[in-house]
């Protein structure tokens, strides 16, 4: 669910020589597409899966169990004596319950049969409390995020702007303590209902799904899937609950995670959040308590967000670093992305640390 753009450090400007193109696939572990079927370049075979939610379920326990079934797969599948010949590889993908899984071997009957055993694991193969209890069921959580630190602040801060109870507010919650402690007992009575009622589904090139004896869905075939639609709080100034020391604020800007290019390009550009592009002049001076601005494009299951963090100079004092975060939205740049972007201004956030919000 989140592509990361740009990791670029601000010393009283923009660069951009670190950032990643605005429109780029997401890296390993956050990714929004496979291409389904073989992959040449390193002889593997990918298969996406679906996993679509039992009728009483919440969000948040959705994606708890459906998280935990991808580390199970990827952990414990491996070790089948039918998919042991090959490099088993499982994906996160952007979309609500999407998956993707692969098989690596030089022969293509092997890795079909090491996709066929992955399927058998995902459909049938019982998983024991002691499978369930040796897993590292946390890991679900560092694969999705990565490795950059504003990837985690994000979800933090979207609590704080999507309204409590609504579906995304649901998923972010989940931190990697729900994972770790998630209760056995409840993850068998998910699994079982899913499987009884059919809802995990695979799709792929049409010739890879007949060879794996899977049925082709039907395009003209509209499945309902639940909606994610979150009301969100109005726009303006949030504070985090805790201190987030790394990335200590946000700014966030609601985008269309379809459109390649959410705001003007050279905007963009000049704020960081491309690349392959000669560095252009960025903010002129955007206080001496800043240290950094990253420039990310995220998508987090279907909702778009370009969002800046904000570092803090060493030894600057908070009055100090508030003050001119708050000032760096008000500058030219900042403004003519806003006004570009789909929903203007009520989709513009800050969301600051504490400190800010006590006056410490």
């Amino acid at each position: 669910m989140r592509t990361f753009v740009s990791f670029v450090a601000l010393a009283f400007s923009i660069a951009t020589s670190a950032a990643l193109p605005i429109d780029l696939p997401p890296q390993p572990g956050r990714v929004t597409t496979i291409a389904a079927g073989r992959s040449p370049a390193s002889e593997q075979s990918w298969l996406t899966y679906h996993v679509d939610m039992p009728k009483g379920v919440s969000f948040r326990e959705q994606h708890v169990h459906q998280e935990i079934l991808a580390v199970l797969l990827k952990d414990n599948a491996s070790q089948l004596p039918n998919v042991s010949p090959c490099e088993l590889k499982v994906r996160f993908l952007d979309g609500f319950g999407d998956f993707a899984v692969g098989a690596g071997h030089p022969n293509p009957a092997r890795r079909l049969a090491c996709l066929r055993g992955a399927i058998g694991y995902l459909l049938r193969q019982p998983i024991g409390e002691f499978d369930f209890g040796a897993t590292k069921k946390d890991s679900a959580y560092w694969t999705r995020m990565g490795y950059s630190a504003q990837t985690y602040v994000e979800p933090v801060a979207l609590l704080a702007i999507y309204q409590k109870y609504s579906p995304l507010h649901q998923i972010h919650s989940v931190g990697k303590e729900d994972l770790s402690n998630a209760s056995f007992e409840e993850f068998d009575a998910w699994l079982r209902r899913s499987r009884e009622q059919k809802l995990i589904s695979f799709a792929g090139e049409r010739t890879l799904l007949d060879s794996l004896d899977l049925p082709v869905p039907d395009p003209m075939l509209l499945v309902p899937v639940p909606s994610l639609k979150s009301p969100r709080i109005p726009a303006g100034v949030l504070f985090f609950e805790k201190e987030k020391p790394e990335v200590p604020a946000l700014i966030m800007l609601s985008i269309d995670a379809n459109d390649p290019d959410p705001v003007d390009r050279e905007i963009a550009d000049r704020l960081g959040c491309t690349v392959n592009r000669p560095a252009r002049p960025g903010i002129a001076n955007p206080g001496h308590a800043i240290s950094f601005v990253n420039c990310y494009k995220s998508n987090w299951f279907g909702d778009g967000w370009l969002s800046f963090g904000i570092g803090k100079s060493d030894g600057a004092n908070y009055p100090d670093y508030c003050r001119q975060v708050r000032e760096l939205t008000s500058d030219p740049l900042f403004a003519a992305a806003v006004r570009g972007s789909a929903e203007g201004s009520k989709g513009f956030y800050v969301v600051l640390p504490p400190k800010c919000e006590t006056g410490e």
